[in-house]
C-alpha cells in the first residue's frame, strides 16, 4: 500500500535520549518515561513523563506520578519545553506527590527478554509513528499488525502504573492503533 506525505521523524532512541538531557535539571532520582506522539496545534510533538523515583531491592523502581513532562519536536528531536504537570494534564489522576508503584521486569521475563522486546517496540515506533503524524488510516496487513503488536508490547514493557497517564496525553495514538489495528 503507499503512503502519502508521510513526515521524516527522528528515531525514538533519539527522543529518549533528547528527553533524558532534558531531565537532567531533574533530582537524580528521576525516571524518565516512555515518549509519547502527540498532535496538536503545533505539529506532532513528543510528550515525555519525568516522575520521582527509588530504588527497592524486593520490589524494582517505585514511581511516583508525573511531576513534570518535556515536549520535544518529532522531526529533529528538539527540546521545546519542560515543565511542572499541571491538575488538568493528569485528567484527575494523582498528582507528583503520590506513589503510584513499582516497575520492575514482568513476571517470567529475564533482562535480555526484555530488552529484545524493548528493542522490538522501538521498531515499531519508528513504523508506527510517521503514519500517525501523517493521519494514515488505511495501512498494509504489515502496518496492521505491527499496530496490534506496538499495544501488546508497549502494555508489557512500559512502567504499569503509568499507563492510565500515558492514555490521557496519547488518546489519539492509542485511539489511532486501535482503527488501524483492526481495519
Amino acid at each position: 500500500m503507499v503512503a502519502w506525505n508521510i513526515p521524516q521523524l527522528k528515531p525514538v532512541n533519539e527522543l529518549i535520549d533528547a528527553a533524558a538531557v532534558a531531565g537532567r535539571a531533574l533530582p537524580l532520582e528521576t525516571h524518565h518515561a516512555y515518549p509519547i506522539p502527540v498532535r496538536d496545534a503545533k505539529g506532532l510533538r513528543i510528550l515525555v513523563f519525568h516522575c520521582h523515583s527509588a530504588i527497592d531491592l524486593t520490589k524494582g523502581l517505585r514511581l511516583w506520578a508525573p511531576g513534570y513532562r518535556t515536549w520535544l519536536r518529532a522531526d529533529t528531536a528538539k527540546f521545546e519545553e519542560l515543565k511542572e504537570m499541571t491538575a488538568e494534564e493528569l485528567g484527575g489522576l494523582p498528582g507528583p506527590v503520590e506513589e503510584i508503584g513499582a516497575y520492575a521486569l514482568p513476571a517470567g521475563m529475564d533482562a535480555k527478554q526484555f530488552v529484545a522486546l524493548q528493542e522490538r517496540l522501538y521498531q515499531l515506533h519508528d513504523m508506527l509513528v510517521p503514519l500517525f503524524a501523517a493521519g494514515q488510516e488505511r495501512v498494509s496487513p504489515e502496518q496492521r499488525q505491527a499496530a496490534a503488536d506496538f499495544r501488546t508490547i508497549f502494555g508489557r514493557v512500559t512502567e504499569p502504573s503509568l499507563q492510565p497517564y500515558y492514555q490521557i496525553v496519547g488518546n489519539d495514538f492509542f485511539a489511532w492503533l486501535d482503527r488501524i489495528s483492526r481495519a
